[in-house]
């Protein structure tokens, strides 16, 4: 036979292999599966097959083309066996991987990602417990691997025909190698993320396996040290209140009555101490949401909370006035993802491990989506740039939402003289908002990501630019904020004329602070302007409490009466807090509070405020790292979702 067929003949062992790790998934975790009709389990192994020939063919990829080299000496026995038995050692160490695998997904009802490189650490006390405890799957797998020597064995021992044509073919092979591993022609490479598009985790798990887990987690992650403390001494330090020691809160929230698995921090009783008075019961009248995340708007250009008379955000300044502002309020990161990220599950970024779309979907996080649509609401996600872009499309039905749409779905309305917006129109994509919102089912959950303000800055037109536009300075910046301002204004006046307006509360806030221009020092760098807006539902005004993106999603459900258990790092911005915010540039973390500030590189301090007290900053420093240390253990251990 030709090398291309003995190849091929690799890889349909190889996939094998994959196929009978899944169907043993899918025996030992029944119960897990349960929920999935027997159409989704069949596709859910279809499905599953673009991503074992991914990791597959990752691994695979340099002794295939080596094995296929259309040079003469390459067609030697001794150069075909060196590179077919470094293949049968790969095959062999992925499955002693996927059995490991099968035995972990009991304890976390996930795939392995990263934490194998910790607990690597242990390998003898590893191999101890496997002889003692997994003495059959061991068997299993000693079978399984004199099988596949059967099989290799008798594929590269068969006689070698010469190829016609080698080069073509050995070119389309190539091009059959890259494919593969993207897997297919679409814009990005495929991810975890890309088999959570259905929004369903234990579909989304038959789907995936161990090794394409860890490689691509293991891709977006780096070795840090996140242990500072014992875990225990960790956990009183991160629930201790940096202001009064005697009283013990909870720094990761959860609501929930569940006794039997009861919540980290206790949600408020009925009557209990609110920023709001609803006047209305719950069980008769739901509210909307639509959570706003602008691009790129920071306190520092918005006159209602930097008082810069810059004149840009008229529109959002006249709602300020009826809305209740917090003013200081903090983005989690200097990246959008980040900030959309904690949004809509809680979770900020951590040095080491990856965002949302990137690798932190193997884990078992909230899901606000979800969340809300369990309530009966119907759940729309939007963006202006186009759908695949940070792979929204994909993070959309991570977290639950059961609609989504990006540039690609939103009509043009206004004459913008033929420029393209990489990001795109924010008038579009409200007018678009406001158009789903009016065939809803009621209650919903919007969320809209706008994108006009994001550089370059394309020229609004429309007689919107206020200032000499200047695509890469702050003069553009300025003149697309002012567009995206204008936009606002006509997408609230419109919707106030809608019969569910006086039944839905408004969520404003930016994904990061923007200070090209500026260069703010911490903590402004990642202060954010945040602005509730239902002045018929929440009363009007102004707050000073130091809040962050994590706390949004506690808050929506507060906001909504809803005490679902909810995992998060954060927690109501309407009940009674621990007031920091913590936030990370995936290089150095950072914790803001009333009386102060600390940059940590997880190593050493890297700035300090106030200087002189060393006795607070001590203190805040102890509990910025059992903060990290805290949430790290709480993703790396998956107890997110159980």
């Amino acid at each position: 036979m030709t090398r291309f067929r003995k190849s091929f003949i690799f890889l349909g062992i190889g996939i094998a292999v994959f196929f009978l790790i899944r169907f043993l998934l899918y025996l030992k975790y029944r119960d897990t599966f349960s929920a999935l009709s027997s159409i989704e389990v069949i596709m859910a192994f279809v499905r599953g097959v673009r991503f074992d020939l991914s990791i597959l063919l990752t691994l695979f990829a340099f002794p295939l083309i080596l094995f296929n080299l259309p040079l003469g000496f390459a067609e030697k026995l001794w150069w075909q066996k060196l590179w077919g038995w470094l293949m049968f050692a790969l095959i062999v160490a992925m499955l002693f991987l996927l059995a490991g695998d099968l035995i972990y997904f009991e304890q976390v009802k996930r795939h392995i990602t990263s934490e194998l490189f910790v607990i690597g650490n242990d390998t003898g006390f590893l191999l101890d417990m496997t002889v003692r405890n997994y003495k059959w799957y061991l068997v299993l797998f000693l079978l399984l691997s004199s099988l596949l020597w059967f099989l290799w064995r008798k594929t590269l021992g068969g006689k070698i025909i010469k190829c016609t044509h080698k080069y073509i073919k050995y070119i389309i092979f190539a091009g059959f190698l890259v494919l593969g591993i993207r897997g297919g022609i679409s814009g990005k490479p495929i991810n975890i993320i890309d088999a959570f598009s259905t929004g369903n985790t234990a579909y989304s798990n038959l789907v995936l396996n161990g090794a394409f887990t860890l490689y691509h987690h293991a891709r977006g992650s780096r070795h840090v040290n996140h242990k500072f403390f014992p875990s225990e001494e960790a956990i009183r330090i991160a629930k201790t209140p940096l202001d009064d020691p005697e009283n013990e809160t909870f720094m990761l929230h959860s609501n929930t009555k569940d006794n039997e698995n009861p919540p980290i921090s206790p949600p408020l009783e009925k009557g209990g101490k609110r920023g709001f008075e609803r006047g209305f019961s719950s069980e008769t009248r739901k509210l909307n949401i639509v959570l706003m995340v602008l691009e790129s708007w920071s306190p520092f250009y918005i006159d209602s909370f930097g008082n810069n008379g810059f004149g840009v955000t008229s529109n959002f300044d006249s709602l300020a006035r009826d809305g209740l502002r917090f003013t200081r309020f903090y983005a989690v990161g200097q990246r959008s993802i980040e900030g959309i990220q904690a949004s809509l599950t809680g979770i900020p970024p951590i040095i080491g491990i990856p965002n949302i779309g990137f690798g932190l979907e193997a884990v078992n996080f909230p899901k606000i989506g979800n969340t809300l649509g369990e309530h009966g609401y119907e759940t729309i996600f939007i963006q202006t740039s186009k759908r695949r872009s940070f792979r929204m499309d994909a993070v959309a039905r991570a977290t639950g939402f059961q609609h989504y749409f990006g540039m690609e779905d939103i009509p043009m309305l206004l004459d913008y003289d033929n420029q393209t917006s990489t990001f795109g129109w924010d008038y579009e994509g409200m007018q678009f908002l406001k158009k789903q919102l009016e065939s809803a089912k009621k209650p919903f959950f919007a969320f809209l990501f706008t994108g006009t303000t994001h550089v370059p800055y394309i020229n609004p037109k429309n007689g919107l630019e206020k200032y000499h536009h200047d695509q890469n300075g702050e003069n553009g910046f300025l003149n697309t904020l002012n567009y995206s301002d204008w936009s606002l204004g006509r997408f609230m006046e419109e919707s106030s004329k809608m019969p569910w307006f006086d039944d839905t509360v408004f969520v404003f806030i930016a994904d990061h602070n923007f200070d090209a221009y500026r260069n703010f020092g911490y903590p402004e760098m990642y202060h954010i302007p945040l602005l509730i807006y239902a002045p018929n539902i929440i009363q009007p005004g102004t707050s000073e409490t130091i809040g962050s993106q994590i706390d949004i999603g506690p808050t929506i459900l507060d906001i909504l009466d809803i005490d679902d258990r909810f995992d998060s790092a954060g927690t109501s911005l309407f009940r009674e807090k621990d007031e920091y915010a913590y936030f990370s540039d995936r290089n150095s973390i950072g914790i803001v509070t009333r009386n102060g500030h600390l940059i940590h590189s997880l190593k050493n301090r890297l700035e300090a405020a106030p200087s002189g007290d060393k006795t607070y900053l001590d203190k805040l420093e102890r509990k910025l790292l059992a903060l990290d240390q805290v949430m790290y253990d709480m993703i790396t251990g998956g107890k997110f979702g159980i």
